[in-house]
């Protein structure tokens, strides 16, 4: 019998639950912790991940890959270790396979599985992504998790995986409002709970807006101290003036402070920094204080952002009523962020649950989904409009933005180009009219489904999406007669 687990696959830590005869077990790391640092460490050609990986970045700054999952779905974004190059997709692979070989061990499962099958079968996963993820950012997802040997049973947003940790133990009829706010994203899902049964009522994001952006604030105060006392400008390479090397391991350094220093501030009135020897050849102390209402209103610009988006989420739910929310959950690392949480309460008129462990949440939610004898119904939205371009750099959406899923829709279309040789259909995902302010998704050759002639073929278009939110084409030429139809695998390896 094979292993059931889910995986909060973050952008600071990620994390892995099963749940075991009514209960939950969490996967143990290094130093007995249950969150894997989202780090990578190449050097000398061996890969380290994890708590490892993020202690020796201070050594080789040069080295090291952290937030990866923030690049998620981005082709541009490569890191080049040592000769070797990495997407945000390795990244994600070789954490997602450190955390698989985690499991064979405390679980004392065959490392070598006789049969491709049995290897498939083995581990059975719900892998958790931010709501607002694009198509593309899931299908890369769900790729890293199958190249780490998983079978992926399901891929859920992490909004609805926290709600249905809150509504486990007594099935709940409410409607919720999930306030996901992670080390690299940022989410909030509007959700009705009817027992067993989740529905998304409405979900608002941003991709960029997270644990990392709370990070930032602090180094800017970091960089502005610096500037002041030391006359070096960290802000870029070239303005530092320093070795790439040092200039490197300093803003790693100061990095690694910024994030703890972030947390020490949810529980303590002022807190202090100090850093010796900074900078090479240079005994230089970096000393400053940062005292949490300092800290509070350099963050005001980003709590405004999350107000702004929930107020978005729950105009679509409700007409923004927030009398019809039951009960307001947060989630996530850096929602132990006291004015976050301050926010939250003023927002709603009612104070957010945060009883249980909100780093934890998504992942205890997911593992209730893998479960084999699961009976967990899940109603999502799509979260960006889906389509594609037509002359005139036009975007006609086939799949709109709070449609229901899983779905399928078919439009036809008049082919007017010139070379039936050379016909793509382009695919792009977002809610501009205009495909260039829309994210690439990627393009099909209809080249051999049939004769294209100028001005006469007319071509139907299918688009898919799954319960696991994978968009599938299909394409056929529809003119007098000719019913051939194929299906198109998406080409993410080329771009326009």
């Amino acid at each position: 019998m094979g292993i059931f687990v889910g995986i909060d696959l973050g952008t600071t830590n990620s994390l892995c639950c099963s749940l075991i005869d009514g209960d939950f077990k969490f996967l143990t790391f290094r130093g007995g912790s249950h969150l894997l640092p989202s780090s990578l460490l190449y050097r000398d050609g061996k890969m380290i991940v994890g708590d490892m990986a993020r202690k020796k970045s201070v050594l080789y700054a040069e080295n090291y890959i952290s937030s990866s999952k923030t690049f998620m779905g981005d082709s541009t974004k490569k890191w080049k270790l040592e000769g070797r190059e990495f997407s945000a997709t390795d990244v994600a692979t070789e954490i997602l396979s450190y955390i698989k070989q985690e499991i064979e061990k405390q679980f004392n499962l065959k490392s070598e599985p006789d049969s491709e099958f049995e290897h498939n079968k083995t581990i059975s996963a719900v892998v958790t992504v931010p709501a607002y993820f694009t198509a593309n950012q899931i299908d890369e997802t769900k790729k890293a998790a199958e190249k780490s040997g998983f079978y992926v049973k399901q891929i859920i947003p992490e909004p609805i995986a926290a709600g249905v940790a809150y509504g486990f133990e007594d099935k709940i009829n409410e409607k919720i409002a999930v306030i996901d706010i992670g080390g690299g994203t940022f989410d909030t899902s509007i959700l009705e709970a009817l027992g067993n049964s989740y529905r998304t009522l409405a979900i608002e994001g941003d991709n960029k807006l997270g644990g990392n952006e709370f990070d930032e604030i602090i180094m800017d105060i970091f960089f502005r101290h610096i500037r002041k006392t030391a006359g070096i400008d960290l802000t870029s390479l070239e303005s530092s003036k320093l070795s790439k090397e040092n200039y490197l391991q300093a803003k790693q350094r100061l990095m690694a402070e910024a994030e703890n220093k972030k947390i020490q501030l949810s529980s303590a009135e002022k807190i202090s920094i100090d850093i010796p020897n900074l900078f090479e050849h240079n005994n230089y102390v970096f000393h400053t204080e940062i005292s949490r209402d300092k800290f509070e209103k350099d963050i005001s610009s980003l709590i405004k952002k999350i107000e702004r988006k929930i107020e978005t989420s729950l105009r679509e739910a409700f007409g923004n009523n927030n009398d019809d929310i039951d009960k307001v959950i947060l989630v996530g690392g850096t929602s132990y962020i006291p004015r976050i949480q301050k926010c939250i309460h003023e927002y709603f008129n009612q104070a957010p649950y945060s009883d249980k462990d909100l780093s934890k949440l998504v992942a205890m939610g997911a593992a209730i989904i893998a479960d084999d004898a699961s009976t967990i119904e899940i109603r999502d939205k799509i979260s960006h409009s889906l389509g594609i371009r037509l002359l005139g750099d036009k975007f006609y959406p086939l799949l709109n933005k709070n449609d229901v899923y899983p779905i399928s829709v078919s439009k036809k279309f008049p082919y007017n180009g010139k070379n039936s040789n050379n016909f793509y259909l382009t695919i792009y995902e977002g809610e501009d009219d205009f495909v260039g302010n829309n994210h690439y998704y990627g393009r099909l050759n209809l080249q051999g489904i049939a004769d294209l002639k100028f001005g006469k073929a007319l071509i139907q278009v299918t688009f898919s999406f799954n319960k696991n939110r994978i968009l599938e084409v299909k394409a056929k030429n529809v003119a007098s007669g000719d019913e051939k139809t194929q299906n198109i695998k998406i080409d993410k390896t080329t771009t326009i």
